[in-house]
Order: C-alpha cells, then sequence, then structure tokens
C-alpha cells in the first residue's frame, strides 16, 4: 500500500538552502524515491529545462516542460510523475530563509505559502532567461550540499530567485494577489491554527476586530474566493493529506477535522473532493 513519507531538511546543510539537479536526484539512492509521495518540510523550487513530464503538488498535476517552474511548499504533499523525462534545477530552502518583507513591504506576517504561492507557472521569454541566468550563477557558486564559495552572496542570489519566482508566479495566476493585504495574512495564520475546529467565517471576522463583509471583501480581492469556501478547502485538502498519508478511518479523521458525525464529514469531503473519503484513498494508496 502507498503511503506519503515525510522528508525533513537535513541537519548537515547549514545554509538553509541548496542547490541540486533532477539527474543528481536521480542518480542518489533516495529514500523516498522520486515518484513516491512526500510531504516535505521545506520549500522546493523546480526549474524545469528541457524534456517534459508532469508533477503532482497537493493531489493536482501540472504540466512541466521547459520555462515551467514547479513550486511545493512546506507540508504540501507532492511528486514526480512515473514517466518523467524532465531535466532541471531545484533550489530548497527552509522557511526562514526568507525575509520578513517577503510578501510584500506591509506583510510582517507569514503564513503558510500554499495560501500565497501557485504551484506552477510558466514562464515568458524574458523571465526565463533572467531566472536561467540566475541559476547558472548559483550553479558556479555551489560546491556541495549547501556549501558555497561566497556564502552570502549566493545567500541574496538565492532568496533574489525566490522572490522573483513568487511575483512572476501570482502575476501569471487571476486567483493570487501581491502584495497581499495584512488582514489577509492575519486571516490566513488564523485558518491555519484553527481550521480543524472552527469553520464559521463569521467567527474569524471577530477575532481579527473586522466585518464579515469586510473580510468578505479582502478575501474576494486577493484569491477570489470567500472567506467560507477559504476554510472549507483549508480543511478539504488537510483531509486529502490525511486520507492518503494515514491509516486512520474517515471517521477517525472527520473527528480531527471538527466533524461531530461521520455523515457530515463524508458529505462535506464529497462535495469539495469529488467523491467520498473511501474511494478518495483507494485511489491514492493503490
Amino acid at each position: 500500500m502507498a503511503r506519503i513519507r515525510s522528508v525533513f531538511w537535513s541537519r548537515d546543510v547549514k545554509s538553509g538552502f541548496q542547490l541540486v539537479t533532477l539527474k543528481q536526484l536521480r542518480e542518489r539512492d533516495l529514500r523516498p524515491g522520486l515518484t513516491e509521495q512526500q510531504r516535505l518540510d521545506f520549500h522546493m523550487l523546480i526549474l524545469c529545462e528541457s524534456g517534459a513530464g508532469a508533477h503532482m503538488v497537493d493531489f493536482e498535476m501540472h504540466d512541466c516542460r521547459r520555462g515551467t517552474l514547479i513550486h511545493i511548499s512546506p507540508n504540501q504533499v507532492h511528486a514526480f510523475a512515473s514517466d518523467i523525462d524532465t531535466e532541471g534545477t531545484l533550489l530548497i530552502f527552509r522557511p526562514e530563509f526568507l525575509t520578513p518583507d517577503f510578501y510584500g513591504p506591509d506583510s510582517g506576517i507569514q503564513p503558510p505559502a500554499e495560501y500565497l504561492w501557485p504551484p506552477a507557472t510558466k514562464l515568458d521569454k524574458a523571465s526565463l532567461e533572467f531566472v536561467t541566468a540566475t541559476v547558472s550563477f548559483l550553479t558556479k557558486q555551489h560546491r556541495t550540499q549547501g556549501v558555497w564559495a561566497q556564502p552570502e552572496a549566493a545567500r541574496h542570489i538565492a532568496i533574489g530567485l525566490a522572490s522573483l519566482a513568487y511575483r512572476t508566479a501570482v502575476s501569471n495566476s487571476p486567483l493570487y494577489q501581491s502584495p497581499p493585504q495584512p488582514l489577509f495574512l492575519s486571516f490566513l495564520t488564523l485558518v491555519e491554527e484553527f481550521y480543524p475546529t472552527r469553520r464559521d467565517a463569521q467567527w474569524y471576522a471577530a477575532q481579527l476586530d473586522c466585518s464579515y463583509r469586510n473580510l468578505c471583501r479582502i478575501c474576494k480581492k486577493a484569491s477570489g474566493e470567500t472567506p467560507k469556501t477559504m476554510i472549507d478547502r483549508r480543511v478539504a485538502i488537510e483531509a486529502r493529506r490525511l486520507l492518503a498519508f494515514t491509516q486512520d478511518s474517515a471517521w477517525e479523521i472527520g473527528k480531527r477535522l471538527g466533524f461531530t458525525e461521520a455523515t457530515n464529514f463524508v458529505k462535506f469531503f464529497q462535495r469539495l473532493a469529488g467523491s467520498t473519503p473511501d474511494v478518495f484513498r483507494r485511489q491514492w494508496q493503490k
């Protein structure tokens, strides 16, 4: 039975970021393997440089070909397709590697990146040339597993590369706004803390000392979704992860996510995921 494996940042990599190619990863005896479902505790940014394939991020498949940028946030589930024929370079980095103002000059808050950073972006010609040149510079600076010829220069360039990737991804997506408003970031932070027990959008508005109408306006502007839709989507994606990642029964997972009746959880999951919990589990654990 397939399962999602947790992958943690190596303590040997003190710099907080490193560069590696897909070819190098294939040559390693990796456990888990590239095509196995993984849940990272760090960011992974993949620049696809040649070939074609697909990449799964949180149970959605994305095409990978030259000029595609794939971003996996901490805690997201991902896997390379079994028939992948893509070559590329990966920049991986710890969450604290990003500066406090990474998401905008007024943010100061860093909710989970999956709320803010689209998983797949197709770069235009100018962006691809710039990103490729930046990756080439970092490659020349990278000696081995997070050891750099000029550590501070490499760190600033790597942050710049991550920032360019984020802003390009946001500018190409109608569902993301940059820079996000502070109230929106505060809402996302609250959702991440309380989604297992609180699905009432009015409660979140009260905690933020604003009207539901104002919260709804800000969320729609930032994401195109209402606060309630965003809360439910967060609960649903965690349900998917737990169904694929654990051996807990659907009802046990429902209780962990604040449901008091099994039928209500099944109806909720089917409405958002398009299948029952048991059907979804069989699909992703086969």
